[in-house]
């Protein structure tokens, strides 16, 4: 991927884009702003209802409260 692709993914897209660009992609912003993005994704909706569903429900079921469905998305 080219430095423009990169920088454009890393400014415009969302929070969790911008962590797997990073991630996946092996790009160092340094320490401050990995955190900052890593917060970001924490912070995000998405994040947030599946780390609620987390423990309330069985581990194997087809609920999103079951452990592996709850761990297999926040883990994505």
């Amino acid at each position: 991927m080219h430095d423009l692709q990169i920088e454009w993914l890393l400014e415009h897209p969302g929070p969790i884009v911008r962590w797997r660009v990073i991630r996946d992609l092996g790009v160092d912003i340094g320490g401050v702003e990995k955190a900052k993005i890593y917060c970001e994704v924490l912070a995000t909706e998405d994040v947030q209802r599946w780390l609620a569903n987390f423990g309330d429900g069985p581990v194997h079921h087809s609920r999103d409260s079951a452990v592996e469905n709850s761990m297999g998305k926040l883990v994505e």
